[in-house]
């Protein structure tokens, strides 16, 4: 289990302004701690910002995650090398994933 020490609200929270959805940094942060992930899934993570809710901090949590991909990597967990895709898959939009 990777120890990243994130949890339990150590990052701060914006009232008002841009931040990171406060659920989907705690679910994916629940995925490390299950070993779920791979440096290659923390590196291609993005949250959704948080305006009216409040978020976390962006800064915060990108640092933890540069810091989470850093340890994954260094226990041999890089992730594989995706796979060649199809050329239609190329031109989808950046934003679309590859199932």
């Amino acid at each position: 289990m990777i120890e990243h020490g994130v949890r339990g609200g150590r990052f701060r929270r914006h009232r008002f302004g841009v931040g990171y959805s406060v659920r989907q940094v705690e679910a994916f942060l629940s995925d490390v701690e299950s070993g779920a992930v791979t440096a290659k899934d923390v590196e291609r993570v993005r949250f959704r910002s948080s305006m009216i809710a409040g978020g976390y901090d962006e800064r915060e949590v990108d640092d933890a995650l540069d810091r989470i991909a850093a340890e994954l990597r260094a226990a041999g967990r890089a992730g594989d090398p995706e796979p060649p895709r199809p050329w239609w898959v190329r031109m989808l939009h950046p934003d679309q994933r590859w199932p």
